[in-house]
């Protein structure tokens, strides 16, 4: 009786740390994971020597990152 006790708790403590370290490894990731949006711009392009209005909006991070407005006044 004592053996399957045991075996219970045992088995209850290893249930508990699997999940915690799930929830662990959750945190990590979303903490590890860094978008890093960078807006260039400029008038002028030199490949056919015009000038041009152009705008790049470009992710150099690690991740997605999401852009959910932009406005050009």
């Amino acid at each position: 009786m004592v053996i399957a006790v045991s075996v219970v708790v045992i088995s209850v403590a290893s249930l508990f740390v699997a999940v915690y370290q799930g929830m662990v490894m959750e945190r990590t990731l979303k903490a590890s994971v860094w978008p890093l949006v960078q807006i260039e711009h400029g008038n002028y392009n030199p490949d056919n020597d015009s000038r041009e209005l152009s705008f790049t909006l470009s992710n150099l991070g690690i991740g997605a990152a999401h852009v959910r407005t932009m406005e050009i006044t």
